[in-house]
């Protein structure tokens, strides 16, 4: 098993563990994260042929991964900001939760 499929894996532990907990700002952190993944492994499906349903995705490496949480996360950050500034705390407050919780994806590593 590669070193991201284990990344994909315990975060769908955990995602497993924050549902149960009711944890929704973890929640939504975990599923942004495995759909960020799940998108960057996505291939250009005009390259193959058309009567083929399935196609084979592509290897994301666990680097890469670690920067599509990186980005995650500081996009979430820079829209706290944005909010802030516009005097929306609590939806800066959720943003800024939810940019922790991805950014432990990386620390648990």
């Amino acid at each position: 098993m590669s070193d991201a499929a284990v990344f994909r894996t315990r975060v769908e532990g955990e995602l497993r563990r924050a549902m149960r907990d009711r944890d929704a700002i973890t929640v939504t952190a975990l599923r942004s994260v495995l759909s960020a993944v799940d998108n960057a492994s996505a291939v250009d499906a005009s390259a193959h042929d058309p009567s083929t349903s399935e196609v084979p995705r592509r290897r994301v490496d666990l680097a890469e991964v670690r920067a599509i949480v990186q980005r995650i996360a500081e996009e979430h950050e820079a829209a706290a900001r944005h909010y802030t500034d516009l005097g929306q705390h609590e939806t800066a407050t959720r943003l800024l939760r939810e940019a922790a919780s991805a950014r432990r994806c990386l620390d648990a590593e």
